[in-house]
């Protein structure tokens, strides 16, 4: 009998899409957008209509625990019990235990495609009692922003997707939104049609500035030179808040004191942007009422990105655009509820100096035979670092060392479950 189900999308996205799940028996027939979220409504991306039956069904799924019998890299496996899996990594990882220490251990995961809860809760309770070596996940992707957002406006929502229909000016900072950022799309079409004015400040000219009544084609790394001549042109404009300044803002003075520095003449030769279009967009943020950012991860893939974010996120403050239905800055949808994941994932468990290793120096580190304890067990699970970390040579060469311990837990076979030792099958979010 087929039935339909409620779902919801768990990708590493901003938007948390509701679906409505066909479904006949244990085979998922369908994936198709629902009105449940009135954000999403009923929209989802090709990708998740397209691939995600195949992606539970198809020919790469991993139905059953899987052994190692050729070299690593090589993918060749036999299928072996659940019990003799888990005694084999028992076994492997015990003795990496007892001859180095537990923090020669390292859980490498990610985001995964399974959502908050699954992708990265009870399994660091697992290692944090375990002893195992803590790893830093967000310099992957994203935590520039995040920490951006947090030293900026700690844990205070940002303003939800929904109001940006709201808008008379928004800015795409940054966001290949057509792409990326399906219903914020929504959103921008909405208030356009409202006549709001948008404004796209991107590298490259992204689809989504073909709509734009202004695009500033900024040089990659120089958000932050921008962001501090709007702040100038906005002071000589007389477009600064002063009263929401003394009430909330902390910093402003020596803020100030940088972006001087940067006058929008100085600024247009530094950004390659036209002096008359910073001047334009600093003059339309002070009318706007709402105004609105809506920044992307796109700002923080170069050695200043975390200045540019920090700079851009300064702007509604010094402007005065929040405590306004559509006003300020979009944030994630993390941002719109507590979370208390130390609950989940017990850091208390945590040995006392238990070290830290950022996840971009996992391949470096995994060759290094001076590194005290060296990493000889590794779990992979959410998370396929073949493909997404960087340096992908080096990668594979950790990888493949025979005396570093692999286990990965994995719904289909990827690139990097090829160099395990021992594969667990897992399910997906719909099972």
């Amino acid at each position: 009998m087929t039935v339909q189900k409620a779902s919801v999308c768990p990708l590493d996205c901003p938007d948390t899409c509701s679906l409505a799940v066909t479904v006949s028996g244990d085979r998922v027939l369908a994936v198709r957008g629902s009105k449940v979220n009135p954000i999403t409504h009923g929209a989802i991306c090709a990708k998740v209509a397209n691939s995600y039956p195949e992606f539970v069904h198809g020919p790469n799924r991993l139905r059953y625990p899987l052994q190692r019998i050729g070299l690593k890299g090589e993918g060749k496996f036999e299928r072996t019990s659940w019990d003799q899996a888990l005694d084999t990594i028992r076994g492997r990882v015990g003795a990496v235990i007892e001859r180095y220490g537990s923090q020669a251990v390292l859980p490498l995961n990610y985001a995964g495609p399974h959502g908050m809860l699954a992708g990265d809760s009870m399994s660091l309770r697992f290692f944090h009692g375990l002893g195992a070596s803590l790893l830093s996940r967000n310099p992957l992707c994203g935590g520039i922003r995040s920490a951006a957002y947090a030293g900026t406006f700690g844990a205070t929502p940002g303003t939800p997707l929904q109001q940006v229909s709201l808008s008379k000016l928004i800015i795409v900072w940054g966001n290949n939104a057509t792409v990326c950022n399906l219903h914020l799309m929504r959103q921008v079409n909405a208030a356009k049609r409202h006549g709001a004015k948008l404004v796209v400040i991107d590298p490259r000219r992204v689809k989504v500035a073909e709509q734009a009544q202004l695009y500033l084609p900024v040089r990659p790394g120089t958000d932050v030179v921008l962001a501090w001549a709007i702040a100038v042109e906005l002071e000589r404009l007389g477009g600064l808040d002063r009263a929401f300044i003394d009430e909330h803002v902390l910093g402003f003075d020596a803020f100030m004191d940088a972006a001087r520095g940067y006058p929008p003449e100085r600024a247009a030769q530094i950004c390659g942007v036209e002096l008359e279009d910073i001047r334009t967009l600093a003059r339309w943020y002070k009318e706007a009422s709402p105004a609105v950012i809506a920044w992307g991860n796109g700002l923080e893939r170069n050695q200043n990105g975390g200045s540019g974010l920090r700079a851009i996120a300064a702007l509604p403050a010094l402007a005065g655009k929040f405590g306004v239905a559509g006003g300020g800055l979009v944030g994630g949808a993390g941002h719109a509820f507590p979370k208390t994941l130390d609950k989940l994932t017990r850091a208390d468990l945590v040995p006392p100096r238990t070290r830290t290793i950022n996840i971009l120096d996992v391949g470096r580190l995994l060759l290094d035979d001076n590194l005290d304890p060296p990493i000889k067990a590794l779990f992979i699970y959410n998370h396929n670092p073949l493909i997404v970390h960087p340096d992908q040579n080096r990668m594979k060469q950790a990888l493949a060392r025979e005396d570093v311990f692999v286990a990965g837990i994995e719904v289909a076979m990827t690139d990097s479950m090829a160099y395990a030792d021992v594969i667990l099958p897992a399910c997906t979010h719909f099972e």
